[in-house]
């Protein structure tokens, strides 16, 4: 792998006040004290032209060690011969900035995460671009992180870190780790992100996500004829037959049922029915079904019958954010402790995964729920910043011990928290239940790469529930990154809003890897024909969704509702694609010119368009590529052509 990166291992830390390399220090080390021993676990993707690793410190010994600190999972030099001309691009994270792109000069930037979701606001994916070719870099940690990169004469210096301010004495037999560290090095004649982007997308497909078969899901909630304050609240065992019925009578067939919100007791062991006006579902902790809702073996009743129809069940948790204005009654009514819980504002607090009881509690609950109730899915959210609660508990340990623990809380809670993705997932493997999560942290806050190799977000954003702008924004920079997640369907004026309308539109700029399907179903009003129409385009679209990505059109935000914004997916092995194009509301151009790519110049394709109307047979690729006026006669029209040799 010397093609990649001089170092084999860039850690850098500090201990005792001397600070090490981790080159100098190979894969398992040992200080002199026999206290501090390093364990790095690398891993090579060589036909991908990829490195990854993790460090892993434990204390050995019989008592305390010295403080570790200043740990840095990457400090590494790109040197300048071959870093020349560096831009550094990638995107923004969820919330504050929809997943804006940018490109910088790496010189002086830094992105720091303090609030603890890893991808809200920042987002720790990284390409450094160069003359010949450069490196996708990535930090896998859903916790608080930074990375920095300097030019030093010519060089560009990469730093990175997982647990910001670390400086913590080990007790005996205690680990902490690092984030998993990614390189991926590629390569071209002429500077080209497409290039890098595809290598990336399949390094991630192949090798770091849990699943690539797009699926179909769907939530009933809006059938119930009463108020979702959010999730599911409103749903009870008397709700979901009538939807049901009709979904099956309209011959719709879907991958996934979806529960969310809403479905547990409250904290003082109360029914939440009735109560989401006043946003109950807020009130988690409990992690019991709500038996006022679904009495005796009704929600398995449902689970199985549509399991027998083909659709699986999804169900939400939110395992570490705890909602009780008197923790008495979490211990009363459910058994958990009192010393699980670190403040984090108000009546929330964080069930602290770090604490071995605390975590053989949380996840004998889920694992009960699911087990019981015949749950094929976890997916789990987060609605609130955890940083402020691992404070707190780093304070209560150096007031008992009287030794540093800034980030310990953290460190150990991250470990729990993945913990439990992996036994839960073993769970599933072991009784034929889904073998990945929905990731899902108040949208798409923990999308960082540790969290993708056991989950993927079924819902990128929570604001992506409104605008057909917004969602071909999100689509034109998230999908270079993540190539496997959905969004919402429809439009509407709410993020929380129900809806019985969706024209063909609407449904092309939402047909992602995951397809959502969530309407009023007995409204009406709902328009079965192009819900069927959509969900058969999806299907057929839905094979080159693993493919390589091209994005045609510049990236725009949701403002520009006066553009275009078209992309293709295509397969190099079989050379065939998809190209989906889109007139936004106010664009004035009926016609666009898209220059292909990844196609054989020298070969000849045909353009078949979805609807029937603009098919062009025997076009060659250099045609293709040099540019192809593409045409749509209306505002707020898409269009699909699959591309094919001839």
């Amino acid at each position: 792998m010397q093609n990649l990166f001089d170092q084999c291992i860039t850690l850098r830390f500090t201990y005792g006040g001397e600070t090490f390399h981790g080159e100098t220090l190979g894969q398992r080390w040992r200080h002199p004290d026999g206290l501090l021993e390093l364990t790095v676990q690398v891993k090579e993707y060589p036909e991908h032209g990829a490195r990854e690793y993790t460090a892993w410190f434990t204390n050995v010994g019989d008592r305390p060690t010295a403080p570790l600190e200043e740990i840095y999972a990457a400090d590494l030099v790109f040197p300048a011969e071959r870093c020349r001309s560096p831009w550094l691009k990638g995107i923004l994270g969820d919330h504050d900035h929809q997943y804006r792109p940018y490109a910088l000069r790496p010189a002086g930037i830094g992105f720091t995460n303090t609030r603890g979701r890893a991808t809200h606001t920042w987002f720790p994916y990284f390409n450094l671009e160069c003359e010949g070719g450069g490196w996708m870099l990535a930090l896998g940690w859903p916790g608080t992180w930074r990375a920095d990169f300097s030019m030093e004469e010519g060089a560009v210096r990469y730093r990175a870190q997982g647990c910001v301010g670390f400086r913590a004495c080990l007790q005996p037999g205690e680990t902490v780790r690092t984030p998993l560290t990614a390189f991926l090095r590629y390569d071209y004649e002429a500077r080209d992100e497409d290039v890098a982007y595809n290598a990336w997308r399949r390094w991630m497909l192949d090798c770091c996500l849990p699943t690539r078969e797009p699926i179909s899901v769907s939530c009933l909630s809006g059938d119930t004829g009463r108020p979702n304050s959010d999730g599911s609240i409103s749903e009870t065992h008397e709700t979901w037959r009538p939807t049901f019925d009709k979904i099956q009578n309209e011959g719709l067939r879907l991958d996934y049922r979806w529960i969310d919100a809403g479905w547990y007791y409250g904290p003082a062991g109360q029914s939440l029915d009735g109560l989401s006006g006043d946003n109950e579902w807020w009130r988690t902790g409990s992690l019991a079904l709500d038996k006022a809702k679904w009495p005796g073996g009704t929600l398995r009743e449902c689970t199985d019958a549509m399991r027998a129809y083909g659709t699986k069940t999804l169900l939400w948790f939110e395992p570490e954010r705890v909602c009780a204005q008197n923790i008495d009654d979490l211990e009363r009514n459910f058994g958990l402790q009192r010393d699980w819980l670190l403040p984090n504002g108000g009546d929330t607090y964080l069930a602290n995964l770090g604490a071995p009881d605390c975590y053989a509690w949380t996840l004998g609950r889920i694992l009960s729920v699911m087990d019981e109730n015949g749950i094929d899915m976890y997916r789990e959210d987060f609605n609130c910043d955890p940083a402020s609660a691992w404070e707190y508990g780093d304070r209560s340990r150096e007031l008992k011990i009287g030794l540093p623990s800034r980030g310990l809380t953290e460190n150990l809670h991250v470990q729990g928290h993945l913990r439990l993705w992996d036994d839960i997932l073993a769970y599933c493997a072991q009784t034929g239940k889904t073998r990945f999560v929905d990731s899902c942290a108040s949208g798409g806050g923990r999308n960082d790469l540790e969290s993708l190799r056991r989950g993927v977000p079924l819902m990128r954003s929570d604001a992506d529930r409104t605008t057909i702008a917004l969602r071909l924004s999100m689509s034109s920079s998230f999908l270079r990154w993540v190539p496997f997640h959905g969004a919402s369907n429809g439009e509407r004026a709410g993020e929380l809003d129900s809806t019985t309308h969706l024209d063909l539109y609407e449904a092309r700029g939402s047909c992602l890897p995951v397809f959502h399907c969530h309407f009023q179903f007995q409204h009406p009003g709902v328009p079965y024909d192009v819900i069927r129409q959509a969900i058969a385009e999806w299907e057929r679209i839905s094979p080159w969704f693993d493919k390589d990505f091209y994005l045609l059109t510049d990236w725009h935000d949701k403002t520009r509702t006066d553009q275009w914004t078209a992309w293709m997916f295509f397969d190099p092995a079989k050379e065939d694609g998809i190209v989906q194009a889109f007139r936004q509301e106010t664009a004035p151009n009926a016609v666009q010119t898209l220059r292909l790519r990844g196609l054989d110049p020298a070969k000849s394709y045909r353009l078949a368009d979805f609807d029937g109307l603009r098919s062009a047979d025997h076009v060659s690729g250099r045609q293709l590529m040099e540019g192809w006026a593409f045409t749509l006669e209306q505002p707020r029209s898409a269009g699909v052509f699959k591309i094919m040799l001839v």
